[in-house]
């Protein structure tokens, strides 16, 4: 068992729910870490699967390095909260269970803390081993607010939006995740605690493995009915944290765009809701006033989103996208055909 008086260097809180097929290849990735001053705390967040039984191995096999909470299932941000809680490390590390470390993950990041309060850094997108690079060269801002100059870049590169590829002084994290949203904690929680960061520094380390989902949406997957206020209230956010400049409503406007395309795509899909109730919902949103105002930078978009989204047109909207899965399994049906 864990000493109560033990104080490990880095906690990294990992967030379990129904990830059985990767769980133990996440775990590994820290057990194998060169650097091993750390604590690892899993919280299996309601799991159905042996996701939790998993977890509970490897607590028997590292019982003096790791600790597991099972608890209703109440989401990640919650799930990350309570990681927060009961870490006792002064450097806090996030992964999802279904990623991995490299294994100088935390060796390389921890060695870059000296002088400053969070250390970012680049990672891959796997399967297809995109690698995600956000600077060639050490980078050092005093502030949030020192960034700006660098707004143009780091924002594409998701430096705000994620926080898998980030090592937190832990006393700069005054402000808990944000429950029950379905796209933008860990946005929303960066611009909370980033402000209390002395010191953020980026290298050019490649060291997170971050499993992308297929680009196929599942048929399984529910939209979300509230999406528009959500993307709104993001974007505002990002906006206000740098005073409204215009650099930066440029780049939230795209952001803003290409989700709420993703976004109704999920509910054109989104098999609870029929399709009087979802015509409704797309006319809600192609005809808000935060879509009006993004629009004047769809030049930036695709061809296809310029128009789906510039048409303002739900009907429009919502045959396209069936039109487009019906395609998709016109074309499944043939490559299996021809596979015969």
């Amino acid at each position: 068992m864990i000493s109560s008086n033990s104080v490990p260097d880095i906690s990294i809180i990992v967030p379990v729910h129904n990830t059985e097929n990767f769980v133990a290849n996440c775990i590994n990735s820290v057990c194998q870490q060169t650097y091993t001053d750390w604590e690892l705390l899993l919280i299996d967040d309601g799991s159905k699967d042996r996701s939790g039984i998993i977890c509970d191995e490897y607590v028997k096999k590292y019982p003096e390095k790791i600790r597991v909470w099972h608890i209703q299932n109440q989401g990640v941000s919650m799930a990350r909260n309570i990681g927060l809680k009961h870490a006792r490390g002064n450097w806090i590390k996030f992964l999802d269970s279904d990623d991995s470390l490299s294994v100088d993950a935390l060796e390389k990041s921890i060695a870059q803390t000296e002088d400053c309060d969070m250390v970012c850094h680049g990672y891959i997108e796997f399967p297809k081993k995109r690698n995600c690079q956000i600077v060639n060269s050490v980078q050092k801002y005093e502030t949030m607010a020192n960034t700006f100059s660098d707004i143009a870049l780091l924002y594409p590169r998701c430096f705000y939006q994620t926080i898998w590829n980030k090592l937190y002084k832990r006393s700069i994290l005054i402000y808990p995740f944000e429950k029950d949203l379905s796209l933008g904690e860990d946005l929303l929680f960066n611009l909370a605690n980033m402000p209390n960061a002395h010191g953020i520094k980026i290298i050019p380390d490649v060291l997170y493995n971050y499993r992308v989902e297929p680009s196929l949406i599942s048929l399984s997957k529910s939209s979300d009915i509230h999406a528009l206020e959500l993307l709104v209230r993001l974007k505002h956010a990002t906006d206000e944290a740098f005073n409204n400049q215009h650099q930066v409503q440029k780049l939230t406007s795209l952001s803003f765009l290409n989700n709420l395309f993703g976004k109704i795509e999920l509910l054109v899909y989104d098999n609870k809701l029929s399709s009087s109730v979802k015509l409704d919902y797309l006319s809600t949103w192609l005809n808000s006033i935060e879509l009006k105002k993004a629009l004047v930078y769809k030049q930036k978009l695709s061809l296809i989103r310029r128009w789906i989204l510039g048409s303002q047109s739900a009907l429009l909207a919502y045959c396209f996208f069936r039109c487009k899965r019906l395609l998709l399994y016109i074309k499944r049906w043939l490559d299996r055909k021809m596979q015969k």
